[in-house]
């Protein structure tokens, strides 16, 4: 709840949508890891993340960015339509150009620039 409030009124969010769940059940990794990924202490997930937009993102960024994707249990379209689903929950006025301002960073590659 403090990393939701302190994110409250920022410019610009990059936050992790690491990994699809299904895609992370039939993923390359050891069990262990796969445990370790999904649990509390691992990675966001594309719901999780969905989630936070739904229920904590103010809409006040210009840009949301998702961050830290895995190469193996993720794809970048499928974290980019979570995200759009998440935003479409609140209606269209509520993040306008959704499309233009949802970007992904991706794993492979520095991000691009930011002018804000």
């Amino acid at each position: 709840q403090l990393v939701a409030e302190r994110l409250r009124g920022s410019t610009l969010v990059m936050i992790e949508s690491n990994h699809d769940r299904d895609m992370l059940k039939v993923g390359p990794y050891p069990w262990s890891v796969k445990q370790r990924i999904a649990s509390n202490l691992g990675h966001l997930s594309n719901d999780e993340t969905a989630r936070w937009i739904r229920e904590d993102f103010d809409g006040e960024a210009e840009y949301l960015v998702l961050g830290h994707l895995s190469r193996h249990c993720n794809h970048p379209e499928l974290a980019r339509l979570s995200a759009l689903q998440a935003l479409d929950y609140h209606g269209s006025l509520f993040f306008r150009r959704a499309e233009e301002r949802v970007r992904i960073a991706l794993p492979d590659r520095a991000s691009e620039w930011f002018e804000l």
